[in-house]
């Protein structure tokens, strides 16, 4: 049998799924394995596809995956040669850490209203209470943030049980109120 550190430093380096599921069965934490190689992505020192392999595999996107998928994000503000690599290792797990949230308006009474914004799994990520229906989405998603640690741009946010609102940047600046409009308009149609 091998050390913990020798299997969790050679599942950080594997390049196959068959691989991986080797060394998980072997014992290697998974977790772990998949929080280094993350760094190691997103960071420019590792295969964006890898992630897949400890996903299939057990680990599971928490905050501090998160948190390092934001300090990646934030990272690569800079318009440099040696950032390109890094822009598509996060372009490739942008996917992984789409979170679909359900935005559900509990009480709209004059221009505060209470909003409870729900996983796909239903759990509560966020609630906000006396929220300006004034506010911008993207103000709203900088609340999320806030409560929940989910990144703005991997927010995806649905209003009620109707169509994905567009976040596209005309739209992020646009009301709560605006937005709900909008989308009751699409969804009649």
């Amino acid at each position: 049998p091998r050390p913990q550190e020798e299997l969790d430093e050679a599942l950080v380096h594997c390049a196959t799924e068959e691989k991986v599921k080797v060394l998980v069965k072997a014992g290697a934490n998974v977790q772990a394995g998949f929080s280094q190689a993350l760094e190691n992505v997103f960071f420019g020192h590792g295969p964006a596809l890898q992630l897949n392999f400890f996903l299939d595999n057990g680990a599971t996107i928490g905050k501090a995956e998160l948190m390092t998928f934001e300090l990646a994000v934030d990272s690569c503000t800079v318009d440099a040669p040696a950032v390109h690599h890094r822009r598509q290792a996060l372009a490739t797990a942008r996917d992984i850490f789409t979170q679909v949230l359900n935005v559900c308006v509990e009480d709209a009474s004059g221009d505060s209203w209470a909003i409870a914004v729900h996983s796909v799994e239903g759990d509560i990520v966020a609630k906000l209470k006396d929220f300006p229906a004034s506010l911008t989405m993207r103000e709203l998603k900088e609340d999320i943030k806030a409560q929940a640690s989910i990144p703005c741009c991997c927010q995806v946010l649905v209003l009620g049980h109707q169509k994905k609102i567009d976040t596209q940047e005309t739209l992020l600046c646009k009301s709560l109120r605006e937005v709900e409009s909008l989308t009751n308009e699409a969804y009649s149609e």
